[in-house]
């Protein structure tokens, strides 16, 4: 926790862009890793015209979703990224999901959910192996950015 205890441009603007379109998982769980701080998801909903498959996935009656962007939430109650830290509101707003999406909501993830997200992928452990590289990369980066 002690890297996280106030924000600054090391924190918040590390690689900016760099994570907003691809790699926010990994990005916000080494932001995890370090602060100890619950990971997210915004989470957008629509409607399903084939709901038998949607069922058989486990999902709301007539509804499936999609994942834009993942982040942890501070103790504050905002929500921070790669480039800056969002009331709900906020978040929400600069996901940027389609015209398709009806509801909107910011729903909590494990850490492995969050490994996994955008893969899509079953062999969870191989991806979770391949992102550590990564998510060490950055925790290291941030740790020597915040002394």
């Amino acid at each position: 926790m002690k890297y996280l205890k106030r924000y600054n441009e090391n924190i918040i603007n590390y690689y900016p862009g760099g994570y907003q379109h691809g790699g926010c998982n990994v990005y916000a769980i080494a932001l995890h890793k370090l602060s100890g701080y619950p990971l997210y998801t915004v989470r957008g909903f629509y409607r399903e015209d084939d709901w038998e498959e949607v069922l058989k996935m486990g999902y709301e009656f007539g509804y499936y979703h999609e994942d834009g962007h993942v982040v942890v939430k501070a103790p504050n109650g905002k929500y921070i990224d790669s480039e800056s830290e969002y009331t709900e509101e906020e978040l929400i707003d600069a996901t940027g999901f389609g015209p398709h999406i009806e509801r909107i909501e910011i729903v909590p993830l494990t850490e492995l959910e969050a490994y996994n997200l955008y893969y899509g992928c079953d062999e969870q452990e191989d991806i979770k192996d391949q992102e550590n590289n990564e998510v060490n990369k950055i925790l290291k980066d941030l740790k020597q950015n915040n002394k």
